[in-house]
């Protein structure tokens, strides 16, 4: 039974005064909330005590305060949904409503990381308000944000919620469909290639910074899918056509299948251009984001000035004695190799 325990901004809207826990509490059935005001908008900000997990119910009014069991177990449900964590598994976890209880018992400590997260939500919210009831953007920013514990950093909470329920469940967390994308891009000098795995309810938007981080680009550019006869667009500002939708609502399932090719265009200007096939559906994919599993050549460094740019800077590059070689290649070779790490590009499908 999860149960959760209410701070006191939480405890003093309740219509009904919650009870100290008196048993002991398994560390993964611990949650805990608290009431965040930012502006005009009232947050209910809830944690695992035990992994930082979290998710946030956003517009909080009396009425929600007199169902909260009801909403924490929808939030935590679709914030499991977001991830593809097994059915099973959610029915299980959740097989009782949350029971409310006051703070009294609870490790100090753990309201301490309790208020970091809030923290983070109310720089979100000050970004990016919502009315959303369960803003699914927020449950991704919130748990793949890098934390410290036990003086390591590069802590994920979604990552630490997995351990916590492969443990309890022994078995994998997440079996989900996914689609394996192969991606070319012809440079002229040679062609680089990307294998990726992602999830298929995963969104346009998700697969446009699964590429900049496989790309190692910097998502400081416009961007757009072509798929068929829809343009997906990266912003309301590049949509201009009855064809055009939004790539942060348009999932990956609704628009492709096996055997299908599109387009990815990312920085209008530079005109790069990313040639994609589907070549392969399948299920049982265990992992809550994206993963390389092939990658040859570079993609060109951001700004290097379009594929003719890039063959001056490729041919500066390779030769020494090229003229005005510092002009061309300083500040485009940070971090640039003409040979990926697929280990760090994974390393940056995680963050």
């Amino acid at each position: 039974m999860i149960k959760v325990f209410c701070a006191k901004r939480i405890v003093e809207k309740l219509p009904r005064k919650p009870k100290a826990c008196k048993e002991e509490v398994k560390p993964l059935e611990q949650w805990c909330v608290n009431l965040l005001f930012s502006g005009s908008w009232n947050f209910v900000v809830a944690m695992s005590a035990d992994t930082r997990f979290g998710f946030v119910i956003a517009n909080v009014d009396q009425e929600k305060f007199e169902k909260l069991p009801e909403l924490l177990a929808e939030g935590i449900r679709k914030a499991f949904a977001y991830y593809g964590i097994r059915q099973e598994i959610m029915d299980d976890y959740l097989s009782e409503p949350p029971v409310l209880y006051g703070s009294a018992g609870v490790d100090r400590s753990t309201w301490g990381k309790l208020i970091s997260v809030m923290k983070y939500v109310e720089f979100l919210a000050l970004n990016k308000p919502t009315s959303d009831a369960i803003p699914i953007e927020y449950i991704a920013l919130m748990n793949r944000r890098s934390v410290s514990v036990g003086g390591k950093d590069g802590y994920h909470p979604r990552d630490g919620m997995l351990e916590a329920l492969q443990a309890k469940y022994q078995m994998k967390p997440i079996s989900s469909k996914a689609f394996e994308l192969t991606a070319t891009m012809d440079l002229q000098m040679f062609v680089a290639k990307r294998v990726l795995e992602i999830p298929v309810s995963y969104t346009f938007q998700d697969l446009h910074k699964a590429f900049q981080g496989v790309m190692r680009w910097d998502n400081c550019h416009p961007y757009k899918f072509v798929v068929a006869d829809k343009h997906i667009c990266g912003s309301n500002d590049e949509r201009n056509g009855e064809h055009d939708v939004p790539a942060k609502d348009t999932l990956l399932s609704d628009c492709l299948k096996e055997g299908d090719e599109f387009t990815y265009l990312y920085d209008f200007e530079n005109g790069w251009k990313v040639s994609i096939k589907v070549t392969n559906t399948f299920d049982g994919y265990d992992l809550p984001r994206p993963r390389c599993v092939e990658a040859e050549r570079a993609a060109p460094p951001e700004n290097v000035g379009g594929i003719s740019g890039f063959v001056k800077f490729w041919e500066a590059y390779n030769n020494p004695d090229y003229p005005n070689r510092d002009a061309l290649v300083k500040g485009f070779t940070v971090g640039w190799d003409p040979e990926p790490d697929i280990e760090h590009l994974n390393y940056r499908l995680i963050r």
